[in-house]
């Protein structure tokens, strides 16, 4: 099969063919990691050439567009016509994106297609983009406007009296959560599943009156458990 891009191919071959196993700084925080002999070979199958940042750095920049992942809270200015109210949003007042409350956002108020915008061939694509990405309403907390009590939690759904949780599905009376899913009466869980009565616990499933609890199934009024079920 006939190469589109040679020029980019022999380039790629000479720097892939050239690696052995070495350490590297990051770009970004200046730590060394290493580039084993395990890690040449999936750049090899991938075709792509050796990184220059650190795994920790790539895996932040990976997860820079999960912005609920921990909930951070901000007052910003309601971006709807004819608003000036402020409304809590997971975007700072200086963030320049505009942001609509929840049930205006969900409404048939307005009409996300008047957004569009021709592209201009003669700029750059990603300065257009940013200026498109700026310009077009977001919500203000990516939150299921069904939910009861849940005024500062992010995205989610059908939950009930939860604070500060990010993404609770069906979850009631948890407070400082991240992942609580049909969990209840929590304090200080993530990843959370068809749990009740927890405190402290990090990934655990159909758990009751447990406190730090890791990676632990069935378990009842228990404590300081790491990989356990049904005890």
């Amino acid at each position: 099969m006939k190469q589109k891009t040679p020029q980019f191919d022999e380039a790629l071959d000479k720097i892939l063919n050239g690696l052995s196993p070495h350490k590297r700084t990051c770009k970004q925080c200046a730590h060394e990691f290493d580039i084993f002999a395990e890690d040449i070979e999936f750049l090899k199958m991938l075709r792509v050439p050796p990184p220059t940042l650190c795994p920790l750095c790539r895996q932040q920049r990976r997860f820079g567009h999960r912005i609920y992942f921990l909930p951070i809270f901000y007052k910003k200015t309601c971006a709807v016509p004819g608003h000036s109210e402020k409304i809590i949003a997971y975007y700072s007042e200086a963030n320049p994106v505009k942001v609509y409350d929840d049930a205006y956002y969900h409404s048939d108020a307005w009409d996300a297609v008047s957004f569009g915008k021709e592209y201009d061939f003669s700029r750059p694509f990603f300065e257009q983009w940013k200026e498109f990405s700026c310009d077009i309403p977001r919500q203000s907390l990516f939150r299921d406007i069904a939910s009861v009590g849940t005024e500062y939690t992010i995205s989610g759904l059908s939950s009930k009296n939860c604070y500060y949780v990010a993404v609770p599905y069906y979850a009631e009376d948890v407070y400082y959560g991240f992942l609580p899913f049909y969990t209840k009466n929590a304090v200080d869980v993530s990843d959370t599943d068809n749990s009740e009565s927890c405190y402290s616990s990090v990934s655990i499933d159909h758990c009751y009156r447990s406190t730090f609890c890791y990676v632990s199934t069935n378990c009842i009024v228990s404590a300081f458990l790491y990989d356990c079920i049904n005890c």
